[in-house]
Formats: structure tokens, sequence, C-alpha cells
């Protein structure tokens, strides 16, 4: 048996997992992101850098994302916010435990994202 044939399969599983799991993150986490990104909002952001993965959300176990959005003048006026990825519907982000937005600004009946309620 060739000597370096465990070290090439620990090495597999160490890149699969690590690649399948994202930071665990609080409610103050969360709350620390979302005031940085207000600052982040205030300057020139590229699109292009967007969406990049922030976490997963301990309380309902969803992956959280940083996301850009424009819905004017772009992309002099657009703006990163912290949404569940993958969430289609107001639906959904109220079964998840979500706040409905419409690129930033709380709207029930546009929706366009699910953000993390924080508490």
């Amino acid at each position: 048996m060739n000597k370096q044939y465990p070290f090439f399969v620990s090495l597999l599983v160490f890149t699969i997992i690590s690649g399948c799991t994202s930071k665990i993150l609080t409610n103050n986490e969360i709350k620390m992101e979302t005031e940085r990104l207000k600052e982040l909002n205030s300057e020139n952001i590229n699109p292009n850098n967007y969406p990049q993965d922030f976490g997963t959300d301990e309380r309902n176990n969803q992956k959280i994302i940083r996301q850009y959005h424009c819905n004017d003048i772009c992309p002099n006026y657009g703006h990163v916010i912290l949404e569940y990825e993958n969430i289609e519907s107001a639906e959904m982000c109220e079964k998840i435990g979500g706040e409905t937005t419409m690129y930033g600004i709380p709207d029930q009946d546009n929706f366009k994202a699910c953000v993390p309620v924080i508490n």
C-alpha cells in the first residue's frame, strides 16, 4: 500500500468539509456587520465584488450573504445588505424568521430580499 494514500485521503476530506461549512453567526455578529455595511455604503462600491458569503445564522441555520442591490442610478447609488440566500418569497422569509425588504428598505408588498432580524 502506498504510504501517501492516507495523507491524500485526509487532505481530500478536509477540503470537502472546509468548503461545505460556513461560520456560525450570532445575532451580535450580524448586528456588527450590518453597522459596518452602513459605513461601507457611504463609499464607492464595486458591484462586481458581490455576492459574498458571510456565514450561517445560528438562529435558523440559514446561509447569509452580502449582496449588492441597486434600483435606480446604478452602480453609483447601489448598496450592500446582508440577506438570506435563496429565499424567494415573503412567505419563505416569514417562515424562517426573516424580514422582507425592498433593496434594504422594509417593505411587505414588494419582496426583493429576506434579511435577518436583529434583536
